[in-house]
C-alpha cells in the first residue's frame, strides 16, 4: 500500500520555513513596517538584519530536524532508539552470526576474532606459508582440518550471508514504512539461517 508520504524528502517535513531567504525578506519587512524606513543593500542596519536572519535561520532549521526525531521514519542516532523505547521496541544490538558452511557440512564462528583468524590463515596462504590443515573446532564441538580452500569458501558464504541479509534488511525497511500498522509488522522472514534456530530444527 502506497501513502502520500512515499513521495516526500526528508527536507520536505517541517513545521516552519527555514528559507534565508524568506527569514531576511520578513526580518526586512519588520523592521521596515517599524521604522518607516526603506532599506538599501548598502545601508549599515543591513549587516545586523543580514547577522540576526542568518542566526534565525539556523534556530528555525533546529527545529525542524527536532520535528523530525520525533518520527520513527526520520529519527537517526538516539532518538531513533528513543523512539523505540516509546512502544517498548529497543534497537537490536550487532551480534555475529554463525556461519553454516555446506561444502563443510558444519557451522561454523562468524565473529571479529575468528574473522580475523580466517584472514590471517588467508595471508598465510598469499605468501605460501600455509601449508597444513588447522585443526578447528566447529559450533557442534566437533573438530574439523582447515585448509585453504576451506578458509576461501568460509569467507565467500560470509560474504554472501552478509549480502543476502542486508538486501533482506532493506526490503523489510520498505515494506514496513509502507504498511498501516508499522509497529506491528513481522521482519522476521527472509533471514539466512543462524545456529540457534538450525538446531532447533
Amino acid at each position: 500500500m502506497t501513502t502520500g508520504l512515499d513521495g516526500l524528502n526528508r527536507s520536505d517535513i517541517k513545521i516552519t520555513d527555514d528559507s534565508p531567504e524568506t527569514v531576511l525578506a520578513a526580518t526586512i519587512a519588520d523592521y521596515e513596517s517599524r521604522t518607516g524606513k526603506k532599506l538599501q543593500p548598502a545601508h549599515i542596519e543591513r549587516l545586523l538584519i543580514n547577522t540576526y536572519a542568518y542566526r534565525e535561520t539556523l534556530l528555525r532549521q533546529q527545529i525542524n530536524e527536532a520535528y523530525r526525531q520525533q518520527h520513527v521514519r526520520y529519527a537517526t542516532g538516539l532518538m531513533l532508539d528513543l523512539c523505540g523505547d516509546d512502544v517498548n521496541t529497543p534497537r537490536l544490538q550487532a551480534s555475529a552470526a554463525r556461519c553454516s558452511i555446506p561444502a563443510l557440512k558444519k557451522w561454523l564462528q562468524s565473529d571479529e576474532p575468528s574473522r580475523t583468524q580466517y584472514l590471517q590463515l588467508q595471508l598465510l596462504e598469499a605468501k605460501g606459508l600455509f601449508k597444513q590443515p588447522v585443526r578447528w573446532k566447529t559450533m557442534d564441538n566437533s573438530f574439523i582440518g582447515l585448509d585453504a580452500t576451506a578458509v576461501t569458501a568460509i569467507a565467500l558464504q560470509i560474504m554472501d550471508n552478509e549480502q543476502a541479509d542486508f538486501a533482506n534488511a532493506e526490503r523489510h525497511r520498505a515494506a514496513m514504512l509502507k504498511a498501516d500498522n508499522p509497529l506491528d509488522y513481522d521482519y522476521s522472514g527472509g533471514w539466512t539461517a543462524n545456529y540457534a534456530t538450525a538446531t532447533e530444527r
